[in-house]
């Protein structure tokens, strides 16, 4: 549910840079998770693929069964993060703020609460990425309260 809620929140943005988003979550996926946390890391992390995506591109939102947990991506196919930034993305202190590709402005602070979230749940948050091929972020969260 908390993805459906999420990309309804978010409609008009992708509307307005002509993206497609493509859901490849199961709809029996269910995972051990405090809702509001879970529908605030996908919120950012969709929010930031819109941001960097290039006008008329896709986004991709895919989740796998990893033993006691199931790891969600969310991949863009946009500007990238080069290595150095990639290096400070979720350590405080190091704020990485960035325009988007339609100028959208950004305090750099989403991806530390997204962190914080995760590891509240056990789980674990990190990224893939070339500058101009896009980036994929990924994140997993247990899949049972043990």
């Amino acid at each position: 549910m908390a993805i459906e809620d999420t990309v309804s929140l978010l409609t008009m943005n992708l509307e307005n840079k002509k993206l497609e988003l493509r859901n490849k979550i199961p709809k029996n996926t269910v995972v051990f998770a405090d809702y509001n946390m879970v529908n605030t890391i996908l919120r950012n992390l969709l929010s930031n693929a819109i941001k960097f995506s290039h006008e008329g591109s896709r986004i991709e939102i895919i989740t796998k069964e990893t033993g006691r947990f199931v790891q969600i991506s969310v991949k863009d196919f946009g500007l990238g993060i080069n290595q150095e930034e990639q290096n400070k993305l979720f350590q405080i202190g190091h704020n990485i703020a960035r325009d988007g590709t339609a100028n959208e402005k950004g305090t750099g602070l989403g991806l530390l609460v997204c962190k914080e979230f995760v590891d509240r749940h056990k789980g674990k948050i990190w990224l893939e990425s070339e500058p101009g091929e896009g980036t994929t972020f990924f994140f997993t969260l247990p899949k049972t309260e043990k």
